[in-house]
This record gives structure tokens, C-alpha cells and sequence, in this order.
């Protein structure tokens, strides 16, 4: 009998799509779809969220040392020797240089408490009004061998009549102060301007420099020749006072900053973390296969 007429009227099997590894002989060269067994996807997320929190983490460590840093407190008054590193701090062109409590007004952002021993370092008798600009406030000198990405940082306070604006400087030969960037500008008493930073990281000659310095001194109000009070309504006056507390010069060590193995920024590598933990949320668009939404 025909084998075709034999078929007719009868129903045939579904068909089953075929694998190259389901014929015999044959080698297969893509992978059956696997059997999802059970804690699989438990697991995947608890690895993915452990490297994500390894991201965060990491974005949180700093190799940032500190050179020389000061509170300016004292058993019974305040010194100008660090309480960290090495370093030297003078007045240049005040009439006066004294210490005074550093938590007058809101307070600064030292952890001591009580007066004394919480102290700040206090400087005055500026410059007449017009004359000057730019030759009195503090100086630093800090040694700078065997680091790069210099960073100074304090907490500051002015009285109403002093200098509103003051120019950072910076000395590579220790005795020749150049302007960085542009004046900073304090407009109220309090609160107190908390951890003000100068990054010198860019400077060419700051890194790996022993006779490395900075000044911060009062200057003019930007395009005029005469110095502006801090609050508005006052009237400067050479007797106002800048207050100063927690001063640091930080760097990181030129051995870490110069390895082989790049150490990712702070910045990227918290901004990865937060990508992965986003991930695991499963939040729409971010799924396998799906395109990432523009950061």
C-alpha cells in the first residue's frame, strides 16, 4: 500500500524542535536552555549585591594623609604647635595674633568642648582701609616630601566690620606667594564656615615640595581699591578678627598615587555601586537585555 495514502486521516505527532546534541553523532555548538534550580536567582542577587557593596565601600576609603593639622587647643590656652604631622603657622601683617574660644557662636567643627580647652586661633589689626591688599592674615609652612594632591582645609569666622574677601596663596620656594584661584567671599558671622578647602592637587611644584606654603590674607573687594566689610551694612574696620579652627594640609602618598593597578575615583566607583544595587532592585529598564537609562 502507498505510504502517503496510508497517512491520510491521520493526525500527525507536534513537531519538537531538534538540538544538534539531541542527533547522534553530531557535536553540538550552543548549549541546551539549562533547568533553573531553585536558589539560583537568590544567589546571583546576594553575589551582585556583595560586589556592589565592595563598590561602596571602596568609594569610602581614602589614602589621604595628614602632613600637619591644628585645633589650636591647650591644656590652659591655645598653641599653634599640631596636634598631628609637622607644620608651622605664623601671623603676617596683623597687629595681633591671640586664641579665643572655638565655639563662640555656632561653634566650629571641633569635638572638644568647654573654654579652654576648645580653642581657635585669632588674628586682627589689618591693614587701613585702601592700603595693602593682599599682606595680612596667617601663613603656613608645611613640607610636602613624599606626596601629591595637597589639600588645605579650616573653619572660619569673621566679626562684622573685618575683610569679607580672602585670597588663598601658595609658595613653591617659600618665599615667593602666588594668588590661587579667586577671592572667597564670607557674608555672615554665623554659622561658621565649616571645613573651607583649597585643592591644590592641579598646582605643578606643590607635590613632593619641603619648602611648601600657603598664606590667607585679606584683600580688596573684587575691582576696587578698597576692602569691604563682612556683614552687609557694616562699615570694615582694621580691628575685626578672623577666627580660625581645625586647619589641615593633607596629601596622599606619591608610592599609592603612582601604582600600576589605577585606583578608580571615589566618584565612579560609588556611582557603580549605586548602578548594581539598581539592578538588583530590578527596576524597569534596567533588567538584562534592556537598555540603561542616560545618567
Amino acid at each position: 500500500m502507498n505510504p502517503l495514502k496510508r497517512l491520510a486521516g491521520q493526525r500527525l505527532p507536534v513537531a519538537v524542535p531538534v538540538h544538534a546534541n539531541m542527533l547522534p553523532g553530531c557535536a553540538s555548538t550552543r548549549a541546551p536552555h539549562p533547568v533553573p534550580r531553585a536558589g539560583t536567582r537568590r544567589g546571583s542577587s546576594l553575589a551582585a549585591l556583595l560586589i556592589a557593596s565592595a563598590f561602596l565601600l571602596a568609594a569610602a576609603v581614602s589614602h589621604a594623609a595628614v602632613l600637619a593639622a591644628w585645633n589650636f587647643n591647650g591644656p590652659l590656652t591655645g598653641t599653634l604647635q599640631p596636634v598631628s604631622g609637622a607644620g608651622r603657622l605664623d601671623p603676617v601683617g596683623v597687629g595681633i595674633s591671640l586664641f579665643a574660644s572655638g565655639e563662640v557662636g555656632r561653634g566650629s567643627s571641633d569635638p572638644v568642648v568647654g573654654n579652654p580647652p576648645d580653642q581657635a586661633w585669632q588674628v586682627s589689626g589689618f591693614p587701613q582701609q585702601g592700603v595693602a591688599s593682599g599682606s595680612a592674615g596667617i601663613q603656613g609652612m608645611v613640607d610636602t616630601r613624599g606626596h601629591a594632591a595637597i589639600n588645605v582645609t579650616f573653619d572660619f569666622r569673621g566679626t562684622a566690620g573685618s575683610a569679607r574677601h580672602q585670597q588663598f596663596q601658595y609658595t613653591l620656594d617659600g618665599r615667593r606667594f602666588l594668588d590661587w584661584g579667586a577671592p572667597v567671599a564670607t557674608t555672615v558671622i554665623d554659622p561658621w564656615a565649616i571645613g573651607r578647602r583649597f585643592d591644590l592637587s592641579g598646582v605643578q611644584g606643590v607635590a613632593d615640595n619641603p619648602l611648601f606654603g600657603f598664606r590667607v590674607v585679606s584683600v580688596f573687594a573684587p575691582g576696587t581699591d578698597a576692602y569691604q566689610a563682612l556683614a552687609n551694612g557694616a562699615a570694615y574696620a582694621p580691628s575685626g578678627t578672623w577666627r580660625f579652627d581645625m586647619l589641615s594640609v593633607t596629601g596622599e602618598p606619591i608610592g599609592l598615587a603612582s601604582a600600576v593597578v589605577p585606583v578608580p575615583a571615589p566618584a565612579a566607583l560609588l556611582a557603580a555601586g549605586l548602578l548594581l544595587l539598581v539592578r538588583i532592585a530590578g527596576w524597569p529598564g534596567m533588567r538584562r537585555g534592556a537598555p540603561s537609562p542616560a545618567l
